[in-house]
Parts: structure tokens; C-alpha cells; sequence
């Protein structure tokens, strides 16, 4: 096991709970992945997640997966230089299972995050700035919590639609870490506005099928009242 004193805990905004979720249902019956923005507090080992882009609705090949995350880092680059926002960065993906009833990140999310890991601890030998330290971690969203959540069945907490990992003695991103939606109840009705009212979120594969006309959705778009 791995020593909980030392294990993450993972906060995410409201915003970017929607905007997982309305991708996942905008994809029932495929594999999602994209990329989660935020902060990391190395001190109280919290990883605030703030923004996420989409990125697929398939299992993204090699090439897919460098070329969004070169676009996500070259926004990033672009907000930090405008806002003087040095510390977001890329700390983890995010995926929900193409079968209903899977509930363990697959191996193309395992891969991926293995690399982001790979890709961090370079950065981080080569830069002093520690606004990127530590492992990134992986969410997992669960289809059958998420059914219940669309289908207004029952009372669903967010927080339960989506399962934290981080790296385990295995060195696999399968150790179950604390999660919390901020301000549960607006993400779950900004979910069920964004499902009822069809709005399109758009991720990367759908923006570059769509061509100009479309917008890549992103969290930081989405509106939570």
C-alpha cells in the first residue's frame, strides 16, 4: 500500500466537472480522453484541477496525443504571458471507459499518463519552477454513475462520478486518491442543463472535423450559476 500520509488529493472545479461529463455523454458508446489544467500545492500534496480541454472520442494514437498537448501547452504559454499566471500547468487526463459497466482506467489512459509523468520529470530537471512537481494524476469517470446522473433517477453526488488515480508502488496509476467536486450541486445542473439543452462540446477531433466554424470547448468556458 502506499503511504497515505504521502497520497494526492485532487480537487475539481465545478466547470470542469461539467465539461467531462457533457463530453462523456455527448459520446456514449466510445472511449473519451482529454487533458486537465491546474495547480499543484507540493506542500499539502492537493492538485487543484481549474480547466480541461477534450481532446478525443477514440482511442487517440501517438500523434494525436503530442499535438493536443503541444496546443494546450502553447495556450497556456500564451495566458501565463498575458496574465502573469505562472503557475497552471498540465497535471493529469482524464478518460471515462467505452464499456458501461468498466470502472478502472484502461491501458491507452495508463500509457498516456505514464507519459505525462515522463515528460514532467524531464521539465522539471531542466527548470527551477515547481508549479509542475509531482505525478500527474488520472481521472476516471464512472458510465454508470453518470446514466443516473443524465437520466435524473436519483440524487447523484459528483463526486462519485469520478475516481482519482495516482501512481502506486506498481508505478501504475491505479491507487485510489481523495476527490472533491467544489460546489457539487451547480456542477451537477450545469451537467443536466448542458444534457437537456444540447449544447455541443466540442472536443479536438470534432473541432478539426468541423473546421473553422467550430470553437474547441474547453472548461473555462463553461458557465456554472
Amino acid at each position: 500500500m502506499v503511504d497515505k500520509g504521502n497520497k494526492d488529493s485532487v480537487i475539481i472545479s465545478p466547470e470542469v466537472f461539467a465539461l467531462m461529463a457533457a463530453h462523456a455523454a455527448s459520446h456514449p458508446t466510445t472511449a473519451i480522453h482529454g487533458v486537465l489544467i491546474g495547480n499543484r500545492n507540493s506542500s499539502t500534496n492537493k492538485v487543484d484541477v481549474t480547466d480541461a480541454f477534450p481532446i478525443c472520442h477514440e482511442n487517440p494514437t501517438k500523434p494525436l496525443v503530442e499535438t493536443a498537448l503541444a496546443l494546450v501547452q502553447s495556450n497556456l504559454e500564451g495566458q501565463q504571458q498575458q496574465n502573469n499566471d505562472k503557475k497552471s500547468c498540465i497535471v493529469g487526463w482524464y478518460t471515462a471507459p467505452e464499456l458501461l459497466y468498466e470502472k478502472k482506467p484502461g491501458p491507452v489512459a495508463l500509457r498516456i499518463v505514464a507519459g505525462l509523468a515522463a515528460a514532467s520529470s524531464e521539465d522539471n530537471d531542466s527548470s527551477s519552477s515547481s508549479s509542475s512537481s509531482g505525478e500527474p494524476v488520472l481521472l476516471v469517470l464512472n458510465n454508470e454513475v453518470m446514466v443516473n446522473l443524465l437520466a435524473e433517477q436519483e440524487k447523484v453526488v459528483a463526486s462519485k462520478v469520478v475516481q482519482a488515480y495516482g501512481k502506486d508502488f506498481g508505478l501504475q496509476w491505479m491507487e485510489p486518491l481523495d476527490l472533491t467536486v467544489s460546489n457539487e450541486s451547480g456542477a451537477v445542473k450545469a451537467v443536466s442543463a448542458i444534457f437537456n439543452e444540447k449544447v455541443n462540446v466540442n472536443d479536438l477531433v470534432d473541432h478539426w472535423d468541423e473546421g473553422a466554424s467550430s470553437e474547441w470547448t474547453s472548461a473555462s468556458r463553461i458557465s456554472i450559476c
